[in-house]
């Protein structure tokens, strides 16, 4: 990624930068370079694609020249050999007057140059892997900016190079002074001057105009922002955000804007259980965005997410859970000392913190294998890092994260292997699959897929379980006869099972379990859940198609305020989940997710 990051952003913007640098010192080549872009964007009806691209000649020989950069020698093993493209870009003996911006140079008709010399992206078998898309981007960009927009020049026309740079990077930047062309271009749909006032619009139009065009009900827009801008502000969370525009319509489906990507809210919790139910088949991908660090049982498209899948699944079956009890309870021991001190003197503690660090206590040892001890080392890593990537997911800490994860998985392997241990956890799951691709001769996953999965379950179980107990607590608090009834059954459970606490004894606490239940409708750990339409979806009893690559929003948060659904549902009432006095719509409840993509811990 790292490689691909400089490669494309400094070479292709610095092709940008120095293309229009040079036609601002050159107003001829301008000229004709735009009277070409204006020509083709017309002929094409104002359209920008790869074929209208390629058939611009003049654009193409432009940003060539802007790319200008027999022996009895014995040359021995091992020797570094440089290969100086800028000292052969400057050299007469290939280029004549080689100072001079000449695009024509490259024209078949006046060709001057000698073509060894021309080597931009390197040759041969290892010649940039990306040179034809580095180009493309650079001639798009010219295209988008020289359509729209004139530039002049503020400085001289020779260029300072930086001097701590590799690619060739402008000394004090390229300032040129821009004004917007004013240019009529034929387009093929009927646009209205109120709806596309200019053609510098056109794009933007094009994008916020989706769903009008598509002929959904939507919310309007507001541009840049789609209708998320109080997310961008961050007035709201993605939750409320998303329930927010749940509140402005009254459509089954209604298209909105998440930024510059249309996507449609499911607001009928039906449709919704029968998008991730019964048309799983349709629906069967988050469309969420996926690259090794990314690819975990969460965001994988479907085969390579059922293979992951299979192989966790016996992580998380009853009797597994039944082994992880004995564990649970001696962290819980943990936890009760730790607050024993704060108890005896009535103190104010900020639960939230003490519950998350018990919980990764409990998956770091359930699940990877080792004590962190978080509870009582709050300075770990496993806490520390996992802390601010949560809290704060900007890139560096998602590489500090990522860096630290890779790091555990390599050392939790490593001791495995030198001890010959082998549990029974999700860390072995994940050691197993790594080993059954490689006896198959199949790609296995990588480390940082594999630190991937380990980081879903690390905030899936920390900050979704944590949350739960912090928000069932906050709601006892202020709910004292649900508190006195809860209390009453642990007690009484527990006297007759003499103090033990184990699977069975936790499943048979009816009261407990519809609390928790409330909890989570009212505080789902998921407030949204997303699908991908993977083929072209016919809505029942509808005439809507929705199209395949489609994004869907879920909104599980909107459902439970959602009074169709939920009677009061500010209410913290978990007497409405007992089947004497059930009053809500089952399929408006899904804080797990439901069908084949639910949560793999859900049980």
């Amino acid at each position: 990624m790292f490689v691909f990051y400089i490669a494309g952003s400094e070479t292709s913007s610095g092709t940008t930068i120095f293309t229009l640098h040079e036609l601002t010192h050159h107003p001829e080549v301008m000229t004709k370079l735009v009277k070409e872009v204006d020509e083709t964007l017309e002929r094409s009806g104002g359209q920008i694609d790869y074929d209208v691209i390629k058939g611009m000649q003049y654009l193409d020989v432009c940003v060539k020249e802007t790319l200008l950069p027999n022996s009895k020698t014995v040359i021995r093993k091992g020797t570094q050999l440089i290969i100086p493209l800028l000292g052969f870009a400057m050299d007469e003996r290939y280029f004549p007057e080689p100072e001079k911006y000449s695009p024509e140079r490259f024209l078949e008709a006046s060709k001057n140059y000698v073509d060894d010399a021309y080597a931009p992206f390197g040759d041969g078998p290892r010649q940039c892997i990306a040179t034809q898309m580095g180009i493309t981007v650079v001639k798009v960009t010219l295209v988008m900016l020289l359509s729209k927009f004139n530039f002049e020049a503020t400085q001289g026309p020779k260029i300072k190079f930086a001097a701590a740079s590799v690619p060739l990077r402008p000394d004090g930047g390229i300032k040129l002074k821009i004004s917007r062309r004013i240019v009529a271009l034929t387009v093929c749909q009927d646009v209205r001057a109120a709806d596309c006032p200019t053609c510098a619009g056109f794009g933007v139009w094009y994008i916020f105009s989706y769903w009008k065009r598509y002929g959904l009900p939507h919310l309007k827009p507001e541009i840049p922002f789609g209708n998320l801008r109080a997310l961008l502000e961050r007035r709201q969370c993605i939750g409320v955000a998303i329930s927010e525009l749940y509140r402005q319509s009254a459509e089954q489906l209604a298209g909105v804007y998440l930024f510059f990507k249309p996507a449609i809210l499911v607001r009928d919790a039906r449709l919704a259980k029968q998008i991730m139910t019964s048309d799983f088949a349709s629906f069967h991908d988050r469309g969420t965005w996926n690259n090794p660090p990314s690819s975990n049982v969460f965001s994988l498209p479907l085969r390579p997410w059922k293979q992951v899948r299979h192989v966790l699944s016996p992580c998380f079956t009853p009797g597994k859970l039944r082994l992880m009890i004995p564990t649970v309870l001696d962290v819980g021991k943990k936890l009760e000392d730790y607050l024993s001190e704060s108890a005896e003197r009535g103190e104010i503690v900020e639960l939230r913190d003490i519950c998350t660090r018990y919980e990764l206590d409990i998956i770091a040892l359930t699940m990877l294998g080792f004590a962190a001890d978080t509870l009582n080392h709050p300075d770990h890593p496993f806490y520390t890092v996992g802390r601010e990537l949560v809290r704060n997911s900007f890139l560096n800490n998602i590489r500090t994260a990522a860096t630290y994860l890779v790091s555990l998985f390599n050392e939790q392997s490593d001791f495995r292997e030198r001890n010959n241990v082998s549990r029974k956890d999700f860390f072995q799951s994940l050691l197993d699959l790594r080993q059954e691709d490689r006896e198959h001769n199949r790609k296995a996953l990588s480390v940082q897929q594999c630190a991937s999965n380990i980081n879903v379950f690390y905030i899936a179980g920390s900050e979704t379980t944590g949350g739960t107990v912090i928000f069932t607590l906050h709601e006892l608090t202020h709910h004292p006869e649900v508190m006195k009834k809860l209390v009453n059954e642990i007690d009484e459970t527990l006297e007759r099972s003499e103090g033990l606490i184990d699977y069975d004894v936790i499943k048979g606490m009816q009261y407990l379990d519809v609390c928790v239940k409330e909890t989570l409708r009212k505080y789902p750990g998921l407030p949204i859940l997303n699908r991908k339409c993977t083929q072209d979806y016919q809505v029942p009893n509808s005439k809507v198609i929705i199209r395949k690559g489609t994004q869907l929003i879920i909104p599980l948060l909107a459902y439970a305020k959602d009074e169709r659904y939920f009677p009061e549902p500010d209410k913290y009432s978990p007497e409405r989940f007992l089947e004497e006095s059930k009053n809500f719509v089952d399929d408006a409840y899904t804080p797990f997710g439901d069908g084949p993509r639910q949560c793999i811990g859900k049980f």
